[in-house]
């Protein structure tokens, strides 16, 4: 509710319904978060979508060279 009332943006609670997304932005370094494999992390992007890590919690994973990863 607070991202919504704030920044227009709704919040999801289910990752694992299939949905692909344009951006996947992992900013908070919950354990869940934390422990999801390159696999997992690329079901959810859409063909050229973007995986933006601002918790560096992603950075030992392997990606293929076709994903779009930005970091801080």
């Amino acid at each position: 509710e607070e991202a919504f009332n704030h920044c227009g943006i709704e919040l999801i609670d289910d990752y694992n319904s299939g949905t692909k997304y344009d951006c996947v932005l992992g900013a908070v370094s919950h354990d869940e978060y934390r422990q999801l494999s390159a696999t997992d992390l690329e079901a959810l992007l859409k063909t050229n979508g973007l995986l933006a890590d601002v918790k560096w919690m992603w950075k030992q994973l392997s990606f293929p060279q076709s994903t779009r990863r930005w970091q801080l």
